[in-house]
């Protein structure tokens, strides 16, 4: 049998979609966090926090679907997911969601500036969740800024307060837990 009917055989007909890959510097922003969350890791000790790409986050519990750009686990838990090879991630093991908007999403992740609709007045999947904190980096040129949501409020589905906000070139310096501080030196909206 030929290798090209073997493929043909493991595949359905059905036509297969998919998102496009994200722009380089969209995900040197999200390797950027991940970079200063390893660093901390190996470097103080008793850091307990990784930060891990996953592609199957599962909010079903609210019926909903989200894949955040970066998750932020406790590491005993990852190690215990990984022994179980738990396919995704729950939200009760999630203690941080990264999100990077861009021109295709940032409706979804946040409003036009000047509007009232943001994670802290119209309901998040992530609050609804309970996901403790949400890092949600927004790229459009009206804003350009870091903004960390905290305090979840899982029947409003809303954050009860904005623990940080950051204009790109600032230092994101992300509370306790985690007391890490990452560089947006290189961080740059998108272009027009």
């Amino acid at each position: 049998m030929s290798v090209a009917a073997v493929v043909h055989h493991l595949l359905p007909d059905a036509e297969i979609g998919g998102s496009p890959c994200p722009p380089v510097d969209r995900i040197e922003m999200v390797r950027d966090v991940e970079k200063v969350f390893s660093a901390a890791e190996t470097g103080r000790t008793g850091f307990e926090w990784q930060a891990v790409h996953t592609a199957d986050f599962n909010l079903a519990d609210i019926g909903d679907g989200c894949t955040p750009d970066l998750l932020v686990v406790d590491a005993g838990t990852l190690v215990e997911a990984r022994k179980q090879r738990m396919r995704h991630l729950l939200p009760a093991q999630v203690v941080m969601v990264m999100e990077v908007t861009s021109r295709g999403n940032a409706v979804d992740e946040l409003p036009h500036p000047g509007t009232l609709r943001s994670p802290l007045t119209t309901g998040s999947g992530y609050a609804r969740s309970g996901i403790p904190h949400y890092l949600l980096v927004d790229r459009d040129p009206r804003v350009a800024r870091a903004l960390l949501y905290a305090d979840p409020d899982g029947g409003q589905g809303t954050y009860g307060m904005l623990a940080g906000v950051w204009d790109f070139g600032q230092a994101v310096e992300l509370p306790e837990p985690f007391g890490v501080e990452i560089s947006t030196k290189l961080w740059e909206p998108w272009k027009i």
